[in-house]
């Protein structure tokens, strides 16, 4: 399920336990929209899907160095396991949260 956050994100937003997909974009980055969309398509075989807006979160986006958009951020347990900058495939997504 992809769950839009509209405040702050933090990790107690995520699952206790397994993994959780974190996307940071912006509505005005063409690439982060056409990540959205392939994020909603895979929703039913991917865990927990957030996505976050940059433009409405500077802590966030300074807690975890996010320099460009999208980034996607991998949390398992609530801790970061791993992070992906660009567009990225169905398959290379799986692998990820693997």
């Amino acid at each position: 399920m992809l769950i839009e956050v509209k405040d702050k994100f933090t990790e107690d937003l995520l699952p206790e336990q397994g993994f959780a997909i974190v996307k940071f974009g912006a509505i005005w980055c063409a690439p982060c929209k056409m990540l959205e969309k392939s994020l909603k398509e895979w929703e039913k075989d991917l865990p927990n899907i957030y996505s976050v807006n940059v433009d409405n979160d500077d802590e966030s986006v300074s807690k975890y160095n996010i320099s460009s958009v999208p980034v996607l951020l991998i949390f398992k347990d609530r801790e970061k396991v791993n992070e992906h900058a660009g567009l990225i495939s169905k398959e290379d997504l799986v692998e990820l949260v693997s």
